[in-house]
């Protein structure tokens, strides 16, 4: 890699971190975007708890995370969006008993993704599948980001 050095003059630069953690508070059964209630950190204020969306503060590549639990003889998927595009699944699968002799379940996933300013994500439930989301902090959304980018003028 050929690496140029640039010096920059009278040219102050500020940056700030980008982070959110949220958690559903209420239980809910729906379609469509979950939307966490309980926001522990909003870095950036990038997180909205009313839309249940990240509109990406900078340009950069950010971390995204999310668990959601579903109560017994459910299942559900719940998918990472970019705007209106699928990028990421996860699959939680509490089937094959009965009330009395099932246990609920969870899952996780991860992504790195590459965002620009006031892109948005979203995790939405897939109507495919059970819409069961379990509240009482179970099921989490967090996000951050890695690094931005700066391009220089020559």
């Amino acid at each position: 890699m050929n690496w140029q050095h640039f010096f920059i003059r009278n040219i102050i630069i500020s940056i700030t971190g980008v982070a959110f953690t949220a958690l559903k508070s209420a239980s809910t059964s729906s379609d469509g975007v979950i939307r966490f209630e309980n926001v522990l950190l909003n870095e950036g204020n990038g997180y909205n708890s009313a839309t249940g969306e990240f509109t990406a503060p900078t340009d950069g590549v950010y971390v995204f995370s999310w668990t959601i639990l579903t109560k017994e003889t459910e299942a559900i998927a719940a998918d990472l969006y970019l705007g209106s595009s699928r990028k990421a699944r996860l699959f939680a699968d509490a089937r094959g008993g009965t009330t009395s002799n099932s246990m609920d379940d969870s899952a996780s996933n991860t992504i790195a993704i590459r965002l620009t300013r006031g892109q948005k994500v979203s995790i939405r439930v897939d109507s495919v599948w059970d819409n069961f989301v379990d509240g009482n902090n179970w099921s989490s959304f967090s996000g951050h980001r890695i690094f931005i980018y700066i391009t220089a003028l020559k």
